[in-house]
């Protein structure tokens, strides 16, 4: 009888222990992994525990926008997307530029200066004579006759001096120069050819800058000033007689439908600057900052280089569609009118540009000098 209810006795546990060990046996449900921070007490005298080596954080991200000083159309803008791009990609995405042309941001091209210092965008485009009027001093590089003739010694002088001139103006806007480039030469468009002291005699002429204006005052006519908006209609209405411009955009704006002459008197050259803001320069990392920097260092040439050919092919088009006449004064003449510009316009122009004006040209004309460029 014992035995018998041993027996029962194992059936029973045995009946219980089954589910048991089937549940232990089963392959449990997959948990999400579990990261697990120990910290562990460093011993007395030994130095504390590094962190762990992770997984740098994602590529910051800056935008910012880019306020054109010019139409959709006009040559310079024109170049500005292309370098966007390559500064896409050059810095992998982490610097974004929004470009907004001429009409699509709140500021004239005179007001690009305040826009930028307010940082209501992190870059400007101007030229010297769009802020001539806010700082006169811009006026340093576009003083009629000053800067050499051939644009390679210009550019030399320009890219020898200009941190120690415009440079010092955008500092007082926090901004720094991120590319700068020229305009082609500054001539005389006009009914007439302009090479002999009494050509303008009686016509009135608008140019890009007071002192221009100055120049053609000095060669008996009547310097007009003019917004460049402007000027087409009032050629075609005869209110002015000509303009001071470069052949690129006297063919751009239609001009030679009433303006029959190109005089190469060659005033100046024009400078223009892409500005950055300093502090959303100096906001960015260091690998973002050097690779936005490079893609407009190495872009600079290439814009003026543009410009000039540009240019040079604009005028091929005045002369074959237009039948355009491209002269140029004797080099006697021209030198006549040099002197005179110097004596009868430049003192005017240092007197009521303050004290940087005088300061900046004896920068230019020092280095003038050092480089050995005929002139200074």
């Amino acid at each position: 009888m014992k035995k018998r209810v041993s027996l029962i006795l194992a059936a029973i546990l045995v009946l219980l222990l089954v589910p048991i060990l089937a549940a232990c046996t089963q392959q449990a449900p997959a948990q999400p992994p579990v990261t697990v921070t120990v910290t562990a007490t460093p011993a007395a005298g030994a130095p504390p525990a590094t962190a762990p080596v992770t997984a740098p954080p994602a590529a910051a991200k800056y935008k910012w926008k880019f306020f054109s000083n010019y139409t959709l159309k006009e040559f310079p803008h024109r170049q500005i997307p292309a370098l966007i791009q390559q500064v896409n990609a050059a810095t992998n995405g982490a610097l974004q530029i929004e470009l907004f042309a001429l009409g699509e941001h709140p500021f004239a091209s005179k007001d690009v200066l305040k826009a930028i210092s307010e940082r209501k965008a992190e870059m400007v485009g101007l030229t010297a004579g769009h802020v001539q009027g806010t700082e006169p001093a811009m006026g340093t590089y576009v003083l009629p006759m000053f800067m050499p003739g051939d644009l390679e010694s210009y550019v030399k002088l320009w890219q020898a001096t200009r941190n120690q001139t415009t440079q010092k103006i955008f500092d007082r806007w926090d901004a720094k120069i991120a590319l700068g480039y020229l305009w082609p030469q500054q001539n005389f468009i006009a009914d007439v050819p302009v090479t002999s002291w009494d050509a303008l005699k009686g016509k009135k002429v608008r140019a890009s800058s007071k002192e221009a204006n100055d120049v053609v005052n000095v060669l008996g006519g009547t310097g007009i000033t003019l917004a460049w908006a402007e000027a087409p209609t009032a050629l075609g209405t005869k209110v002015i007689d000509g303009v001071g411009t470069s052949t690129g955009s006297m063919y751009d704006a239609g001009l030679a439908q009433w303006a029959k002459y190109v005089t190469l008197i060659n005033m100046h050259y024009h400078d223009a600057y892409w500005l950055v803001n300093s502090k959303a320069l100096a906001e960015l990392d260091p690998a973002t900052r050097d690779a936005f920097l490079k893609v407009y260092k190495d872009a600079e040439p290439r814009i003026t280089e543009g410009q000039m050919s540009d240019a040079a092919m604009k005028m091929e088009k005045l002369v074959t569609e237009f039948g355009v006449t491209i002269t140029a004064p004797t080099s006697k003449f021209r030198n006549e009118v040099v002197e005179k510009v110097k004596a009868e316009v430049w003192p005017g122009y240092v007197k009521a540009s303050g004290p940087d004006a005088q300061a900046f040209l004896d920068v230019v004309s020092a280095k003038g000098k050092e480089l050995g460029i005929p002139g200074f």
